[in-house]
């Protein structure tokens, strides 16, 4: 097994500089259709970097201090060009919004918006709900739960995690890969029960995904990938590989496990990768690197679905994120932000005018419900 010092050495010298060049290169097959961009170490970040997650257009999370007792997850504010949307640097140092011990590459919201993350290496999932997380800076709310994934059958420690997107095969299931052992799991969840914290989730016995002796190279990210990108004419899964740096898709099988005969890389030498989050503008893919702090981002990707309008909050089965329609479930899903006090239903003040006054009030209701019945 390979700890996170020796893979370093293993892959170079580049975490002894502060701003490194872009060492990374888009594969030969890739590289007519897509580009890196490489945005430096954030301002602000301390220690390694972990997991990276875009919290709407305007904010971006990222994991630091990462495999350490003093982890945290911290908000970049994003500049974007305002002709082509796409980000050119981040305004401000990041700042602190949650704590987040041992933070590792995986860093996903739940399906009712609480925040989770992996850890490294004592093989646990933490969960920060989203009322505490909106409190952010000077708060810096410690994880509701920290649940510990050994018993649960996870090999230690894990790397990464995420729910699979809708549209996608295994739609809705938690996949979490270890990062020494590169196998995959599915980790059942549901919503907990008191006295276990409010908002957060229990997990249940992972059940394997890979065929025996099949594994990705110490996974630290995981995105799913749609056929409206060049070059993917089937449905993929990009995995962060962090002990060969690179970034490789996989076809995917009927359970959005990756299959491993199909690997293509798709970016190479990136020392220390982790993470991958899509700009939800965009389309740009961004990851971070663990030895350096660098945020990078893949160029070229499809756009991810058109919003369709504010009031598309959800798909089937109240998932949370837009799919493109509106339907009760974005009612539900919007009405459950409401009676929580949560941030995103902040939507009106007074008289209904568009745009948050830190209040939750009838005003809030009828605009959204304005944006439903405009349609699409």
């Amino acid at each position: 097994m390979l700890n996170r010092t020796t893979a370093v050495l293993t892959l170079g010298l580049a975490a002894l500089s502060a701003a490194p060049a872009l060492a990374q290169t888009i594969a030969p097959l890739f590289a007519a259709n897509y580009a890196l961009q490489n945005y430096g170490r954030p301002a602000g970040l301390p220690g390694s970097a972990g997991g990276i997650l875009f919290d709407g257009p305007d904010s971006l999370l990222i994991g630091g201090n990462a495999n350490s007792s003093s982890g945290g997850i911290y908000r970049l504010i994003p500049v974007r060009d305002l002709s082509t949307q796409r980000i050119t640097g981040f305004a401000g140092p990041a700042t602190l919004v949650a704590q987040a011990p041992n933070i590792d590459g995986g860093l996903w919201f739940m399906p009712n918006g609480t925040l989770a993350f992996t850890t490294y290496s004592n093989n646990n999932i933490g969960q920060i709900t989203r009322a505490a997380f909106d409190l952010g800076t000077p708060a810096a709310p410690a994880p509701a739960t920290i649940i510990n994934l050994t018993p649960l059958g996870v090999d230690s420690s894990v790397g990464t995690g995420l729910i699979v997107p809708p549209g996608f095969p295994g739609a809705g299931t938690l996949k979490i890969a270890s990062y020494n052992s590169g196998r995959w799991f599915t980790l059942p969840f549901s919503p907990a029960a008191p006295p276990a914290p409010a908002n957060t989730y229990t997990f249940g016995q992972a059940v394997s995904g890979l065929p025996a002796g099949q594994a990705t190279s110490c996974p630290e990210g995981i995105f799913y990938i749609n056929t409206n990108s060049p070059l993917f004419q089937q449905q993929n899964v990009l995995v962060t590989n962090y002990c060969n740096g690179t970034i490789t898709a996989y076809n995917i099988d009927t359970q959005g496990f990756p299959i491993i005969s199909t690997a293509r890389t798709l970016v190479s030498n990136y020392s220390g990768v982790y993470g991958g989050t899509r700009d939800p503008l965009t389309g740009d893919i961004f990851f971070t690197s663990y030895s350096t702090g660098v945020i990078a981002a893949v160029r070229g990707f499809g756009l991810p679905v058109l919003r369709c309008g504010q009031a598309d909050v959800a798909g089937a089965g109240q998932f949370q994120g837009f799919d493109g329609s509106l339907t009760a479930d974005d009612i539900i899903v919007f009405l459950g932000w409401y009676f929580n006090a949560d941030s995103r239903a902040d939507i009106a003040g007074l008289n209904q005018s568009f745009g948050p006054d830190s209040q939750f009030t009838a005003d809030d209701i009828i605009v959204f419900l304005s944006f439903y019945f405009a349609g699409c």
